[in-house]
């Protein structure tokens, strides 16, 4: 899937992954966390495929979560939502 990527492309989906990874992230922070050494200048192929795939699995994973609630679960029934909790949890890390 990636095999046929140049480096600048490879660099520019190093980025995207750094930033699916660290939402919100600036463009100035990203730069300072890439000097620092916290992350690298590009990933290389077998990197960005395993992180690839996992994304894919991830979604696919969140897909079918979805799916089996609107079959059965909260989503086919509304009212149901008063005794169902969301939680999201967001990890921060300081520079």
């Amino acid at each position: 899937m990636l095999k046929g990527l140049s480096r600048q492309q490879r660099k520019n989906l190093t980025e995207e992954v750094i930033r699916a990874n660290t939402p919100g992230v600036s463009n100035k922070t990203l730069k300072a966390l890439v000097a620092a050494g916290k992350y690298p200048k590009r990933f290389g192929k077998v990197e960005l495929s395993n992180t690839v795939r996992m994304q894919l699995r991830d979604a696919v994973g969140a897909g079918l979560s979805f799916a089996g609630s609107a079959t059965g679960g909260v989503i086919r029934e509304p009212g149901r939502a008063k005794d169902f909790t969301i939680a999201v949890f967001e990890e921060f890390e300081v520079y």
